[in-house]
């Protein structure tokens, strides 16, 4: 790649653009629309209306209607940036300082962590085993006067019951590593898992 930290909208960007020319036989049926935020989301859904079929429109259009304001702050997540993630809380497994884990970090855009921050698991999925590489899942924060509020589990819960609604699961309901600020598309990704055996 030209450029070291190309990012993923300017990835995208390029992609759209330059589709058709690159690959004339390839069909797909698929839509996209690129977004920085959900008001950029509610904003988009009125003149595309195939959105507000989507789970993830009508997951933050409920929330608002029940009052409760998100910020999506991931969905697509690169094999490289889930494989650091699982990382984080496993130095010593992985044979590296957190000097040399801050580096690869840094190369993806992301933060250094602090040593405390380092001993905390974040994830269980390794590169391929989170449903973010396949665009299948999103996390999101509430928003209390405009800032995250990343302790209200009230709200996290209300977040859950409308992920079910329609149709998401929601790790704050796991068992085993719970996640509250994390949903996932499980049906579509066990129907892709079934086309492709």
């Amino acid at each position: 790649m030209a450029q070291k930290a190309i990012r993923e909208y300017d990835a995208k960007s390029i992609l759209a653009k330059h589709w058709d020319k690159y690959f004339p036989d390839f069909t797909y049926a698929y839509e996209t629309v690129m977004v920085q935020n959900g008001l950029e989301l509610a904003e988009a859904a009125k003149t595309k209306t195939w959105l507000n079929e989507k789970d993830l429109t009508v997951a933050v259009s409920r929330a608002k209607e029940k009052g409760i304001e998100v910020l999506i702050y991931c969905t697509y997540r690169s094999p490289e940036e889930q494989e650091i993630l699982y990382m984080q809380g496993r130095l010593e497994q992985f044979g590296i300082t957190l000097e040399e884990l801050n580096e690869k970090r840094i190369k993806l855009g992301l933060w250094k962590l602090t040593p405390e921050e380092a001993k905390r698991k974040v994830t269980n999925a390794r590169a391929w085993q989170s449903f973010h590489q396949y665009g299948l899942a999103f996390d999101c924060v509430p928003l209390a006067g405009g800032k995250p509020d990343w302790d209200n589990v009230a709200a996290y819960r209300k977040l859950g019951e409308i992920a079910k609604e329609v149709g998401l699961e929601w790790a704050g309901s796991w068992e085993r590593f719970r996640e509250l600020p994390h949903f996932q598309d499980t049906e579509t990704f066990r129907k892709i898992v079934r086309r492709g055996k």
